[in-house]
């Protein structure tokens, strides 16, 4: 990845190298006439000496990070020039302006994958929150949090807002392409990070863990009624809307519905998509939790509560046990 000022750039240095190439050519400059990778690094003719028209490539760019330099580190073996790709790239076009054009070029042609660090976008919020949110967490080295501590925009697709994310913890996962869930028991410990691809569609948690209730741990005492969804995504859609949620992380456990019926929770509004498994789990969740005071929605055939505007979610029909 590639950090710009307060960004990150996700699409991997050789694909950069490829739009480059083919733009210098196009603009009939004869710099990086060839890029081949070799391990770590692309293998190229430097564009700083003889011209940029050596006989055989003395140069390359790191892809990934290593211990001593960043992705998009250029050096060149034969003239000893060593420059950001932020750097290469204005010197490629015939600026000498420490880069200032370089990035403004990777900003344009790459902007759709930008990543946002969230200490920027979100400064405000995490300087009243992150203290919180640190303290709770204990189980998860705060070293690894940090490192997920991005903006993606499928978190915006998905309908978090910068408060949700925030107040959760909602992360993103260059390495994996996921959007990173902080998993704590009802006491904020972290258990686990739960992930969500952002392309494919599909959770990830460890193997073997015990599934705690998502969002317990948001849950106040003057807080007497709470939905309960499936998924993460389904319970942070409804705190967006100001309705405090928790979610199974699936269709529940015995363990899930022993920590439920030991709160100090009320009453439970059952949330669970609107397919067969909802509807059996609507009900093993009623014959379980026999102690509070239980309703449950009807959704529409196929969808849960992400699929729903906030219009749509306060017209679902409601009924009680």
């Amino acid at each position: 990845m590639i950090k710009i000022k307060n960004n990150v750039i996700s699409t991997p240095v050789n694909e950069i190298l490829n739009v480059l190439l083919k733009e210098l050519k196009f603009r009939g400059i004869n710099y990086l006439r060839t890029l081949k990778v070799i391990g770590n690094n692309v293998q190229t003719c430097c564009p700083y000496h003889n011209g940029g028209k050596e006989r055989s490539p003395s140069s390359g760019v790191l892809l990934t990070d290593n211990d001593r330099s960043e992705a998009g580190t250029f050096h060149c073996f034969a003239c000893g020039k060593t420059s950001t790709l932020q750097e290469l790239v204005s010197h490629c076009f015939g600026y000498d302006d420490q880069g200032r054009f370089g990035e403004d070029w990777l900003l344009d042609n790459f902007k759709n994958s930008l990543v946002l660090t969230r200490y920027d976008t979100l400064k405000s919020i995490l300087d009243n929150n992150r203290k919180t949110i640190v303290g709770e967490i204990k189980g998860v080295e705060e070293s690894e949090l940090s490192s997920y501590r991005f903006i993606h925009p499928y978190m915006y697709k998905r309908k978090l807002t910068d408060e949700i994310i925030s107040e959760f913890d909602v992360g993103y996962d260059i390495n994996t392409n996921c959007i990173t869930f902080p998993t704590c028991d009802k006491d904020g410990k972290c258990l686990f990070i739960t992930r969500r691809h952002v392309e494919k569609k599909f959770y990830h948690m460890p193997i073997g863990v015990k599934k705690p209730v998502y969002g317990l741990n948001k849950i106040t005492i003057d807080m007497k009624e709470v939905v309960v969804c499936e998924s993460i995504i389904n319970a942070l859609t409804l705190w967006t809307w100001g309705i405090p949620a928790v979610a199974l992380l699936g269709t529940g456990t015995k363990e899930q519905y022993e920590i439920l019926r030991n709160t100090q929770i009320r009453t439970f509004i059952l949330a669970f998509d609107g397919d067969d498994a909802g509807y059996r789990a609507t009900n093993r969740f009623i014959m379980e939790v026999k102690n509070k005071i239980i309703f449950y929605y009807i959704l529409p055939n196929g969808k849960d509560i992400n699929d729903l505007t906030y219009e749509e979610y306060k017209k679902l029909e409601k009924r009680g046990v």
